[in-house]
């Protein structure tokens, strides 16, 4: 359970910096795929 906890919020992290990153570089986060 500890593990799965963990991971989650690794992934969550992630997920926040990843969204984070694109709205940095552009207008919207999937601009650039659409």
């Amino acid at each position: 359970m500890g593990k799965f906890t963990e991971s989650r919020r690794l992934v969550e992290a992630g997920n926040a910096y990843m969204l984070s990153t694109l709205r940095a570089d552009g207008d919207e986060p999937y601009g650039h795929v659409r």
